[in-house]
């Protein structure tokens, strides 16, 4: 599927959807003549192809996916840098998330990413991604992003560091259009280098000691993050096949173990016994009580339980409305140990804590623990099935003195222990 020369060359990679269906990016680039670069490309992950929804498990091991192809791609070529990155139109929304994420991480873009570079995607579905891009590296000279418009498809590029983009641009387009006997314009273009005339005697330089930013300093140095908190919100859905709804036949009730607090008591003690062997647990169940006598007799009661369990190195709050399958899940973990506050970096590479690792860990085991048991569940259950949908997700820090940063992202000299 890759295209690779001997010699050193710049990297072009291209991200495609169906290894099965025709990517009109790729093919493009290979009807190229004499191509003056190394191709490579990314497929769809096989097990996003068949996935409608956002699958947080599939599309996790997906990016780990991609980083390792992307990974491999700088350190087996000899130029080592990638030139350009191209979406193609096939190419899913969720493969898009994902390579968004990979190079969000300023310490990919380092280390893959030429000095001299191009991300070009298709304008309507690929808008948000090169917006994201161009503003991450705004601080490069010469920052150009266009619009160009090839037969029918609209294509939008974000350009760095080249400061003959325009002339390059304008032959490209003009090789294209010679080369495939296509209608190529070019319809917009916006960026370069900013000039200012240093005579202007209204002009006025500000610099960053013109500002007091003692106060902002002070708290910065100051906060101290004791915990990390996460807080997910998720919702258990119950779909009833098509064929059980038509025959309404009444069945003996039977108690559903989905949503009881004894499963999802076993669900977080099956994520938590990786690294906690004190686990307490502590269920409260609520009910709504119905004081109108005039309420319908089909309306949903709304009816759950809490079930909150403590360790010795945080603690975890679930939160169940077994009438519409709401969950709040909510899980602290204390910097209060040496091992919770050492620095590393994580599977991305990117700088964290234990605490923030253990988390993760959390996170994973127990996202495995339940799509095996629904999926057991829902092989034994023929009237309905469930699904575990995942709605939003906020990670906050915890401390003292206005504390608006985690422990990792804290310069290492104002990293203290809680304690001190």
């Amino acid at each position: 599927d890759n295209k690779k020369n001997s010699e050193e060359e710049d990297i072009v990679v291209i991200l495609c959807g169906n290894p099965n269906e025709f990517c009109v990016g790729r093919e493009t680039i290979l009807s190229l003549s004499s191509p003056s670069f190394s191709f490579e490309t990314l497929w769809t992950c096989p097990n996003l192809i068949t996935s409608s929804n956002d699958d947080i498990n599939k599309m996790f091991s997906c990016e780990i996916n991609i980083w390792e192809k992307l990974q491999e791609i700088t350190t087996t070529t000899k130029h080592g840098k990638i030139k350009a990155f191209l979406l193609d139109e096939s190419a899913s929304n969720n493969m898009i998330k994902i390579v968004d994420r990979i190079w969000r991480n300023p310490l990919n873009r380092k280390a893959w990413l030429a000095q001299q570079f191009t991300f070009l995607a298709p304008f309507t579905d690929g808008r948000h991604f090169l917006e994201l891009r161009r503003r991450e590296i705004v601080n490069y000279p010469h920052l150009y992003r266009a619009q160009v418009r090839i037969s029918d498809i609209e294509l939008g590029i974000v350009s760095g560091d080249d400061e003959f983009f325009y002339r390059r641009l304008v032959n490209t387009t003009q090789s294209i259009q010679t080369q495939l006997e296509d209608i190529v314009q070019i319809q917009n273009v916006e960026g370069g280098v900013q000039h200012i005339n240093p005579h202007d005697p209204n002009a006025k330089w500000y610099l960053e000691s013109d500002f007091d930013m003692s106060k902002g300093k002070h708290q910065y140095e100051t906060q101290r993050p004791l915990a990390e908190q996460r807080i997910y919100q998720l919702q258990l859905v119950k779909v009833m096949h098509e064929k059980k709804r038509k025959k309404k036949k009444k069945k003996k009730k039977k108690v559903d173990t989905m949503m009881t607090s004894k499963f999802w008591r076993g669900s977080l003690k099956a994520a938590l016994s990786n690294h906690h062997t004190d686990i307490t647990f502590h269920t409260t169940r609520w009910k709504t009580k119905n004081k109108n006598d005039n309420q319908k007799k089909d309306e949903k009661k709304h009816s759950g339980f809490v079930l909150s369990t403590i360790t010795s190195q945080g603690n975890a709050v679930l939160t169940l409305d077994t009438a519409n399958g709401n969950m709040d899940l909510n899980i602290l973990t204390y910097y209060d140990t040496t091992d919770n506050m050492s620095i590393t970096f994580d599977k991305n590479n990117t700088l964290t804590t234990q605490a923030t690792i253990m988390i993760d860990d959390f996170w994973d085991t127990w996202n495995q623990y339940l799509e095996k048991k629904i999926n057991e569940h829902n092989k034994a259950e023929h009237d309905f099935y469930y699904t575990l949908q995942f709605k939003s997700r906020q990670i906050l820090p915890r401390g003292i003195d206005k504390v608006v940063n985690l422990y990792q992202d804290l310069p290492y000299h104002i990293q203290k222990k809680p304690n001190n």
